[in-house]
């Protein structure tokens, strides 16, 4: 469920957030997937340790086999980014 928060200064809600790069991102999930670096990558910094410390059991893997293909579907902005909420 996404959560939207209010801000007085823009006088409206916003999702929190980034934009990365989608192919910067894409290729990250395809060759360190394995170890969750994509977190890191995105300021997710609690899911990346957790991948890190279960990485043997391959289940960060899995989890990136489903990310990848998420994430090539998903439309870009006019720069070629994509938003990841937190």
């Amino acid at each position: 469920m996404t959560k939207y928060y209010y801000d007085p200064n823009m006088n409206r809600g916003y999702i929190p957030g980034r934009y990365v790069n989608k192919v910067v991102y894409l290729l990250i999930i395809f060759f360190l997937g394995h170890f969750g670096i994509q977190y890191f990558y995105v300021g997710k910094n609690f899911k990346g340790i957790l991948c890190l410390l279960f990485c043997w059991t391959f289940i960060p893997s899995i989890i990136a086999v489903f990310s990848f293909i998420i994430t090539l579907f998903r439309p870009t902005n006019e720069h070629g980014d994509i938003f990841i909420h937190y």
